[in-house]
Formats: structure tokens, C-alpha cells, sequence
């Protein structure tokens, strides 16, 4: 399917409501594993804690095996805890910075 600014945002995901995945991975270098899950439930929104690999990386396994992309727009504010999203740009943006 290919995203248009003219498609209403619930099309974006397969189901009625946005999938959620947290996962704290222990800094365990998961990334089959990971993928493999997101690819099973449809994941939209993919947090990982402690991660052991770069972004860049995940974001390849995650194209690979659902064949779709995750972008990750505001991982540089937090080593700790890493973002994920299965929509477009436009449709992700910030609302609070301060912690």
C-alpha cells in the first residue's frame, strides 16, 4: 500500500488501534528476535530499552523481514530508551522535551 497525505491516519496501521511493543533487551543483541515479533503482531510502535545495537542496524532487520519502515526521528535525545514508529514522518512529531 502506498501512504498519501490524503489517507486518513487509521489506515497507516492493520488493526483498529496502534501495537505497542516495549521490550528492555538487557543490551542482548536481539535483533532476529525483535524483528521476528514485530513482523508476527503487526508492531507500529516498536520502545526498546538498553539496546546493544545502532539504530540503523535494527532499522535494516525491520525492513527486511516486514518489509516496512520504521523511523526513528528522536532517538539521539536518549541512549537509554529508543523509539521505533511504523508511520510516516509527518504523522510523528515531539510534544515535550523536558525531564
Amino acid at each position: 500500500m502506498t501512504l498519501t497525505n490524503k489517507q486518513p491516519f487509521s489506515l497507516l496501521c492493520r488493526h483498529n488501534m496502534p501495537v505497542f511493543l516495549f521490550w528492555n533487551l538487557g543490551r542482548k543483541p536481539l535483533l532476529q528476535e525483535v524483528s521476528q515479533f514485530c513482523q508476527k503482531y503487526s508492531v507500529d510502535v516498536l520502545v526498546l530499552a538498553e539496546t546493544k545495537f545502532p539504530d540503523v542496524e535494527l532499522q535494516h532487520h525491520l525492513k527486511e523481514k516486514t518489509g516496512a519502515v520504521y523511523i526513528a526521528p528522536y532517538n539521539e535525545l536518549s541512549s537509554g530508551v529508543k523509539f521505533f514508529f511504523r508511520y510516516p514522518p509527518e504523522s510523528i512529531r515531539q510534544v515535550a522535551d523536558s525531564y
